[in-house]
């Protein structure tokens, strides 16, 4: 679960700066 936690957390960050990007 803990891993899954962490990958989620990245994925969240990535998505959060294609957003920046795309703004």
């Amino acid at each position: 679960i803990q891993m899954g936690k962490e990958n989620y957390e990245r994925i969240f960050q990535f998505s959060e700066k294609l957003l920046y990007c795309k703004k």
